[in-house]
């Protein structure tokens, strides 16, 4: 379910890209909306400032893959159950390529964070609602919107993608926006 995905990367000066992308308030109203708030660590309430966790970093860079869906299985009927479940599919096949090398990046580029393309995949069942710690917290980051940002504006506005939904069928495409901060430029980021 991964064949063709196309990358797309834009490096931006990260405080010009959080004035302009960045509405804690607005996005933590969606998070609350969401059955996974507070519910899992990679997501809103954190346990710590989401301003100061990217304040030190000079440049971010956004990094969007298009997933194709294909055509036979967007001829499928499908229930809306069916079509989230078969979309939840899709990009959790393409994070289990895109994570580990969001994370191998980020070990390798010094003063770097990275941040994942949408909640935490790394258990099956999170241990947040039972009180206990993160089983990987080296490895836990949280998405761009759960910190705070329109990933919609800056899916059009920087990669030039329309994001497109799951309504009563499966899109051509689906997207997953991951970002890497940095406190240095970087002159070649291949992903």
């Amino acid at each position: 379910m991964t064949k063709g995905i196309e990358i797309q990367t834009v490096h931006q000066n990260a405080r010009d890209y959080i004035k302009k992308y960045r509405d804690i308030p607005k996005f933590l109203q969606f998070c609350k909306a969401c059955p996974r708030y507070n519910r899992c660590w990679a997501c809103p309430e954190h346990g710590f400032d989401t301003e100061q966790y990217i304040a030190a970093y000079s440049h971010v860079y956004i990094i969007g893959a298009k997933i194709p869906v294909p055509a036979s299985l967007r001829q499928i009927d499908m229930s809306s159950e069916q079509i989230a479940q078969a979309a939840e599919g899709i990009t959790k096949a393409a994070r289990r390529i895109l994570d580990p090398v969001l994370l191998s990046l980020e070990q390798h580029i010094p003063n770097s964070l990275a941040c994942y393309g949408g909640t935490c995949q790394l258990c099956e069942t999170c241990t947040r609602p039972e009180g206990k710690p993160c089983r990987f917290p080296e490895k836990r980051r949280p998405s761009l919107e759960a910190i705070g940002f329109d990933v919609a504006a800056t899916t059009q506005d920087l990669l030039g993608i329309e994001l497109l939904w799951c309504k009563d069928e499966l899109p051509p495409y689906l997207t997953v926006i991951s970002a890497l901060f940095t406190r240095d430029a970087i002159f070649d980021l291949t992903f």
